[in-house]
């Protein structure tokens, strides 16, 4: 089991590559950032929890062994509404 916390983005990238994910990681969202990666077996499979206190951006390659379910737990939703002059 895993639970590390982290204070930048690019912590996180480290913590992540421990655990197998290659990826870019942007913050997207003014502010200190406070958060933590927990990663675990739940009934033999993986599980990892990322908590944070900003918006976060992950790129990167897919691993298609893998399939990756993510939760967003947060009730800001302007992050992800769609901004343009014609839709």
């Amino acid at each position: 089991m895993i639970d590390q916390p982290f204070r930048s983005s690019s912590e996180l990238k480290q913590f992540c590559r421990t655990i197998g994910y290659r990826c870019r990681i942007t913050q997207f969202t003014p502010g200190p950032l406070q958060g933590r990666l927990r990663a675990s077996k739940t009934l033999g499979f993986p599980v990892v929890r990322i908590d944070s206190s900003q918006g976060l951006i992950f790129q990167g390659d897919r691993n298609s062994a893998v399939t990756q379910i993510a939760v967003e737990l947060n009730q800001d939703l302007e992050p992800h509404l769609v901004k343009c002059k014609r839709c």
